[in-house]
């Protein structure tokens, strides 16, 4: 059964968001070109945020964002995550 798990936690020096599934995961030097982790990669560096990808075959993905409030400069958006 795939499970996601999320924690969004905002800290006294800036806020962290962390993704977590138990999927096949893939092999990143395998798999096809796509836009996604370029654009998530991409967005990240735009606020000044830390951004860290995590994925093996077998072990599933891990996503971790980090940024300092002060450095973002968009609305705050609501996320929402389907198990």
């Amino acid at each position: 059964m795939q499970a996601i798990h999320y924690c969004y936690d905002e800290m006294e020096n800036g806020t962290l968001l962390h993704i977590q599934d138990n999927g096949q995961g893939f092999d990143i030097a395998q798999s096809q070109s796509g836009l996604g982790l370029d654009n998530m990669r991409e967005h990240a560096h735009i606020i000044g945020a830390l951004f860290s990808f995590v994925n093996e075959p077998g072990q599933g993905t891990k996503i971790t964002l980090i940024w300092n409030e002060t450095t973002v400069t968009t609305k705050q958006h609501t996320c929402s995550f389907n198990q």
